[in-house]
């Protein structure tokens, strides 16, 4: 005759692993949503730079570079953002004579708007990236070229 053993586990594990899975779950949403996060400050960050070259090598305004950067987020390569949640600001200094010690710069900060996701309060909260050149470092002729 056998007996059976009534200190299975089986029961257990399988709790255990009920309670786990959302913690789990929330964890693997976390890490996504941050990588997401981290991605599109790198996209800010490229953008203000491409923004601060327009500015050095091509001797544009602010409005048209402010169009530029716009139209970088719409290309075919680049992840898509919301428009409307894209702030672009320029500042583009004059060169000065006779030549400073401390030349002004110009620069471009480019921001976005994220929220959180609903298990986490959905707050908002902006991403961004900014760029700076200095103007006169070059030809004293020329506001923006070096």
């Amino acid at each position: 005759m056998k007996i059976k053993c009534t200190n299975s586990q089986k029961g257990q594990a399988i709790v255990e692993f009920a309670l786990l899975l959302p913690a789990l779950a929330m964890i693997l949403v976390a890490i996504c949503w941050y990588s997401r996060v981290m991605i599109t400050r790198q996209q800010m960050v490229i953008a203000a730079r491409y923004g601060t070259d327009l500015i050095r090598h091509m001797n544009l305004n602010e409005d048209e570079v402010t169009a530029e950067i716009k139209k970088y987020f719409n290309q075919d390569n680049v992840r898509k953002l919301d428009q409307n949640r894209l702030i672009v600001k320029v500042k583009i200094s004059q060169a000065v004579l006779p030549k400073s010690m401390t030349p002004p710069t110009s620069w471009v900060e480019v921001y976005y708007k994220f929220s959180l996701p609903v298990m986490f309060g959905e707050k908002e909260f902006w991403v961004s990236g900014r760029s700076e050149v200095l103007n006169d470092t070059g030809t004293p002729l020329f506001e923006n070229h070096s």
